[in-house]
């Protein structure tokens, strides 16, 4: 059947735009820091993001005393290295420490040629539909009076 296939090859060349997969990184710290009250800077170790990717902060793993409010990209970029945290309290923060999980999902296809392909597809597969349909009319099994 059409949709069957369709969907298959939808699935074939983008796999990770239309789901809900991604990869999950942990935030962990890079430094020890004694953190003020409220907002801080804090190294965090490098987690590598490629280009046109979504970087969601997933709150099922996560710092007791420390909340990450943002993410930054080092200047090298291509690469998460701080992070801008709150705490309501003046913790220590320790190396290693997990903080937090971020999950990144990518947004563009991995082979942008592979979508013609699919479209391709697609009128490949209509156009023998349109035929069959065609032929069912035109030339009726039944006979005719």
């Amino acid at each position: 059947m059409i949709d069957g296939d369709i969907i298959n090859s939808m699935r074939e060349v983008i796999p990770k735009e239309l789901s809900i997969i991604g990869r999950w990184e942990l935030i962990i710290a890079d430094e020890d820091k004694k953190l003020l009250r409220g907002f801080s800077i804090l190294r965090i170790r490098e987690i590598p993001i490629p280009p046109n990717s979504i970087i969601i902060p997933v709150n099922v793993l996560r710092h007791s005393s420390v909340e990450i409010v943002d993410l930054l990209i080092s200047d090298r970029g291509g690469e998460i290295n701080t992070a801008v945290v709150f705490s309501e309290s003046g913790k220590v923060v320790r190396k290693g420490e997990i903080l937090g999980v971020v999950k990144i999902s990518d947004t563009a296809p991995k082979e942008e040629h592979k979508i013609l392909e699919v479209f391709r597809d697609l009128k490949r597969k209509l156009d023998e539909m349109e035929n069959e349909f065609e032929e069912s009319f035109l030339k009726p099994q039944w006979p005719v009076i």
